[in-house]
């Protein structure tokens, strides 16, 4: 599942149809130039072998998912977080000390950050995640377990978060400065924010682009922030010409923060949708961010290409003999992160068993949950509380040859969508999501025209959502109600979500989210490169 983080991997790459619209895109927009682009996790990361030689492992979580096609259409440049120490070997060596395993891809230049280990679990372990993450879904009640001192934070801040993206910029300064230079750069989420204000003081005609890929919340969210932090942050993100967001209402909820952490800031929004928000700069030039929504997506091809493979069938077949007889079954795939809300979710399935006995023996409820961040301490306690939870339901609920509740742990992407083909009711209850793909590829595989039980407070909402039954995260009366309605509900209703669901998924591809955004670095280049 590619999503807003790091959800179960999938090789996607664009069918070729798509892949051809977008090289002419690319072509357009960059002509010979490379595009940079900058995250924390790359598109590989290396180990070495019992012979010393380099063994690529292909990088996870929805951003590498989202970007990695965009290897086969343009040369392009990837400036990532050396996150093994074959990495950080690697990040020391000259262009031309690299072995030719090093570089996966004819069009593609890897480079790697080379942090050292103390500022790199500040800059991640510490401010990335949990922190800027717990605030930015809204997860206010864990901002409060087990914080470090006030003192403890700032170092943080300042010897992790704040180094590690001036590192960040100046690599890529470097591959800017390059022979083959490029006109545009674009930065990737929230372990990001501070890089392009480095960058734009040595480029000031650098086209630059910064996507958040996770939600946005209201000013009053990022009180629970320094001010002077939440201001670094609006100001390194003003510094581009582009701010995209997955949602609307995270375009908004931008603006809405910068304003109110910035003086002299206007915003206006155009006929097209995009936000313009706009402050004179010290020389008394007007300086413009456009700020737009680009909601992100599948490429329902390739989903189903690993769908239909002979792996899927095979882990189908093996479902099918590891659930025994049922008659409905609701199924979930989640990251075991609080965020996801999975515990939650199980709650209102225990709701449902009781106020409605006679779906016991009748309803399965399947997860497949992906480990994450397991060091850290928030997420540990979760997962205990949830396969308890898991425990206690099969223990109350149980009967003979027949176990409400069915759950793998482990990150198999074929599994996941036989998994989700399968499924009567899909359900994404989530606390907050920046979009969230889960809920587009269990459309996509659905063999029984699947009812999506969907949180409002998830990207994928503002698409989705009136072809969906919706739930608050923290209802889990009103969530096992939803469940209710959707394993009860009529075939031809059924059919008729389900036909327009897949209508918008294929209408607003992965193809159209990279077209959209890459298409505004020409429209919005600036003038004097």
């Amino acid at each position: 599942m590619a999503n807003s983080d790091s959800t179960p991997v999938n090789n996607q790459n664009l069918s070729k149809s798509h892949e051809a619209a977008l090289q002419k895109i690319c072509r357009e927009v960059l002509g010979d130039r490379r595009l940079v682009i900058a995250s924390n996790r790359g598109p590989v990361t290396y180990q070495k072998d019992e012979k010393g030689e380099l063994v690529a492992q292909r990088g996870s979580g929805g951003v590498v998912t989202a970007l990695s096609s965009l290897t086969h259409i343009t040369p392009l440049t990837w400036v990532a977080a050396a996150l093994s120490e074959t990495d950080r070997e690697i990040a020391g060596m000259e262009a031309a000390e690299l072995p030719a395993a090093a570089q996966p891809e004819d069009n593609l230049r890897l480079r790697f950050v080379n942090i050292d280990e103390d500022s790199f679990d500040k800059y991640l372990n510490v401010i990335s995640n949990p922190l800027l993450w717990f605030v930015q879904h809204e997860m206010n009640d864990l901002l409060l377990e087990d914080r470090d001192s006030e003192n403890d934070m700032w170092a943080a801040w300042r010897e992790g978060y704040v180094r590690a993206n001036r590192e960040f910029a100046r690599v890529v300064n470097q591959e800017i400065e390059r022979a083959d230079s490029a006109l545009y750069a674009i930065f990737h989420d929230y372990q990001l924010y501070l890089a392009p204000g480095v960058l734009r003081q040595g480029h000031p005609n650098l086209t630059m682009m910064h996507f958040t890929h996770i939600p946005w919340p209201s000013p009053e969210t990022w009180h629970n922030l320094p001010e002077t932090w939440v201001r670094s942050i609006c100001e390194a993100l003003l510094s581009c010409d582009i701010v995209g967001f997955q949602t609307i209402s995270a375009v908004r909820a931008f603006a809405d923060t910068c304003q109110e952490y910035m003086e002299g800031l206007k915003v206006a929004e155009s006929e097209q949708g995009y936000l313009q928000l706009s402050k004179i700069g010290k020389r008394g030039e007007e300086l413009v961010t456009w700020v737009r929504a680009y909601p992100i997506s599948i490429d329902p091809q390739e989903v189903l290409k690993v769908y239909r493979s002979p792996e899927a069938a095979d882990w189908k077949q093996k479902l099918l003999d590891k659930l025994g007889k049922y008659e409905k079954l609701i199924v979930r795939v989640d990251r075991l992160d609080p965020n996801k809300n999975v515990l939650a979710g199980f709650e209102s399935y225990q709701q449902m068993l009781q106020d409605r006995p006679d779906l016991g023996g009748k309803v399965i409820f399947l997860a497949l949950l992906v480990p994450t961040r397991e060091s850290v301490p928030e997420y540990a306690q979760y997962k205990a509380q949830t396969f308890e939870l898991i425990d206690q339901i099969n223990a109350d609920f149980g009967r003979k040859n027949w176990r409400p509740v069915h759950c793998i742990y482990g990150n198999d992407y074929a599994r996941a969508l036989a998994a989700l083909s399968m499924a009567d009711v899909v359900l994404v209850n989530s606390v907050a999501d920046g979009m969230n793909l889960v809920a587009k590829e269990g459309v996509i595989v659905s063999e029984w025209q699947s009812v999506l039980v969907l949180s409002t407070n998830t990207g994928a909402w503002e698409e989705l959502g009136e072809n969906s039954l919706g739930v608050a995260p923290d209802d889990l009366e009103g969530t096992a109600a939803a469940l209710v309605k959707a394993l009860e509900m009529p075939e031809a209703e059924k059919a008729e979500r389900h036909r327009k669901l897949t209508q918008i998924i294929y209408q607003n591809d992965l193809s159209n989210w990279l077209a959209s955004h890459l298409s505004d670095l020409g429209r919005f280049r600036r003038n004097s490169n």
